[in-house]
């Protein structure tokens, strides 16, 4: 019998269930292939991936904040899971959702400016995680106009006094042909000079740099200077930076360590010299050694330590050593009317370069040595050379008296 025959009294939804049950199984494949497409075999799926639209994030200047989108990629057979989503510094998630396989399905993550986010997808049910998190970082967008030397391109200007001359480290944020001049006067307000004459000490570069080592030699001591530092870019621009420094305050210590008396005028019968000595280094006061009325006795060929020291506590770049020794040739009870006290003059170039006697009671003969305690290298590397040193001194004296004085004087920077 036809299952169509309009005459059957058998209902229609058994007559044809057949065809409905193969109705109702394709359906359910469409719509798993819709809901759930493969792409491979389940046993070479990708592990479950978070995606972002943007990472790293740059925000905008104007702004703290961007919104992004996130993504995803799920296993079959867990069409749905959790995606978390985390900031630092916070404890609670920001996102904590469940999502799906479905086409279009996507989340908005708002990020704010120097925060990291880590996005995680989980199991449904266990939590546990799946696939590798992702790591979400923020940035800002590097923009940079480049003035040149129209605006400040003068970033440091660091000097390192020293006592005769001075190191600067110059840095600009362009490119630069550079000058540097220091002067005892002060610079005008737009770093110019009302005297150029008075410049004492300039240096410039011969190639543009951004890094500049710059010395500047032969210096005076304990002086402030002021100086002015210019910067020309490759488009005739330029900028200046001025300011001040001192340099250091040079010390000198002097010692009269030994007179070795070579002849002491009184002759091998007379006996030994009754001297005493008068010394000066620079402009300070004379010191003595013995006196007039009690003398040092000294004999030809022998030498005695009167170790006799000055400091100089603000020394200029030379300085005079001076010695003069006297022999008291009176008799007892003898009245000599010489004067018996150190040369009047002392300071600055007084010379002390003499010999004589007076009315045969009183003999002397002095000397003097000019040494210079600046020291420093070339023009171009004065600290190639220790400017802090000690050196031996001799002053030798011929006349009615016939001796050497030796020591040392010692240069220091404080």
């Amino acid at each position: 019998m036809s299952t169509d025959n309009p005459t059957s009294t058998t209902p229609w939804a058994l007559r044809h269930r057949g065809g409905i049950r193969r109705m109702f199984v394709v359906l359910a494949l469409a719509l798993v292939a819709l809901l759930f497409p493969l792409s491979a075999p389940a046993a070479q799926a990708a592990p479950p991936k978070v995606m972002a639209s943007e990472n790293p994030v740059f925000v905008p200047y104007s702004t703290d904040t961007k919104d992004i989108q996130l993504t995803w990629s799920l296993e079959v057979w867990q069409p749905f899971e959790t995606l978390t989503v985390t900031e630092s510094g916070t404890p609670a998630p920001v996102i904590d959702d469940t999502v799906s396989s479905l086409q279009g399905d996507y989340r908005t993550l708002t990020v704010t400016y120097g925060k990291t986010y880590t996005a995680q997808l989980k199991d449904l049910i266990t939590k546990q995680p799946l696939g590798a998190p992702l790591t979400i970082t923020t940035d800002r967008i590097d923009i940079k106009i480049d003035m040149g030397c129209v605006a400040q391109c003068i970033t440091s200007v660091v000097p390192e006094p020293h006592g005769g001359w001075a190191q600067f480290t110059i840095n600009t944020n362009e490119k630069a042909v550079m000058t540097l001049e220091a002067s005892k006067t002060k610079p005008n307000a737009n770093g110019t000079w009302s005297n150029p004459a008075d410049v004492a000490a300039s240096n410039a570069t011969i190639l543009p740099t951004q890094n500049w080592s710059a010395p500047l030699p032969n210096l005076d001591s304990n002086t402030t200077y002021y100086y002015v530092v210019r910067a020309h870019d490759d488009n005739g621009n330029e900028w200046a930076e001025t300011g001040s420094f001192k340099t250091l305050t040079r010390r000198v210590d002097v010692t009269f360590a030994e007179i070795e008396m070579i002849d002491d005028s009184d002759g091998a019968l007379a006996g030994d010299c009754d001297c005493f000595f008068y010394f000066n280094a620079g402009n300070e006061e004379p010191k003595a050694y013995g006196s007039f009325e009690n003398p040092k006795s000294i004999a030809s060929g022998t030498t005695v330590h009167p170790n006799v020291t000055f400091t100089i506590a603000n020394a200029p770049s030379e300085i005079r050593i001076r010695a003069q020794g006297n022999d008291n040739d009176t008799e007892s009870n003898e009245f000599c009317p010489a004067g018996t006290g150190p040369p009047e003059a002392f300071t600055g170039a007084a010379n002390w370069k003499s010999s004589g006697n007076f009315q045969e009671c009183l003999e002397w003969a002095g000397d003097q040595v000019l040494v210079s305690v600046s020291r420093q290298g070339s023009q171009a590397a004065p600290g190639d050379v220790d400017e802090q040193f000690t050196e031996p001194f001799t002053i030798s004296v011929g006349g009615e008296l016939v001796y050497k004085v030796h020591g040392t004087y010692k240069v220091t920077y404080v």
